[in-house]
């Protein structure tokens, strides 16, 4: 009789044990990689595909800054030029919206390949869309990425919600210059940074 208690209890003994080893792993598991945090898509819409998600900032050591943005997420493709080349095929990707660094995008020649810039050189780019044309200055952010500043103008352009042809001229420091070109049609813009705004608001209050 003894023995059978015995046996019966240190069975009891290791289905506890089992069971609180699996908590532990499940609690270690969501402390390494929450799923509402970690991935910077995790807040993107959940009901419907508006064509962009939204993601986090994060400063050079991987650490959350608190600043959103909204990242397009359709196919763009377009066409370039360079002194070696004509007219050939161009990727266009990481489109991406942001009240801290306006819209920025990167280029992929022959949709693979990054294109990188270097800090002198300039960028000019021609926008037409709505029967409007605009000429602008840009800027390089990092050795990939071209960016035009925040403000109103760039708002109520991507709030119509049209296609905008985009030529975007980059000159090197040499002189040398490269042509990119390329169509965006911001579907869903205005619903998608609403979405932005209201997240913003939420964490601040």
């Amino acid at each position: 009789m003894t023995n059978r208690f015995f046996k019966v209890c240190f069975s009891a003994f290791l289905v506890s044990l089992f069971i609180l080893f699996g908590s532990c792993l499940a609690l270690l598991e969501n402390a390494v990689n929450p799923g509402n945090v970690s991935n910077s898509n995790s807040q993107s819409p959940p009901t419907e595909d508006l064509g962009w998600l939204i993601g986090k900032f994060v400063d050079e050591w991987g650490d959350e800054t608190g600043d959103y943005f909204i990242q397009f997420n359709k196919r763009i493709t377009g066409a370039f030029t360079t002194p070696a080349v004509s007219n050939a095929n161009l990727g266009v990707s990481n489109v991406i919206f942001s009240e801290v660094q306006g819209l920025t995008f990167e280029f992929y020649k022959y949709g693979r390949d990054a294109v990188v810039f270097t800090p002198g050189d300039k960028v000019s780019l021609i926008l037409r869309y709505a029967n409007d044309e605009k000429t602008l200055e840009g800027k390089i952010v990092g050795i990939q990425a071209i960016a035009l500043d925040f403000n109103d103008d760039l708002v109520d352009m991507l709030s119509l919600e049209e296609n905008i042809n985009f030529r975007v001229t980059v000159t090197s420091y040499l002189g040398l210059p490269a042509y990119y070109q390329f169509n965006f049609e911001p579907k869903n813009f205005v619903r998608a940074y609403e979405g932005l705004k209201n997240l913003g608001e939420n964490i601040t209050e």
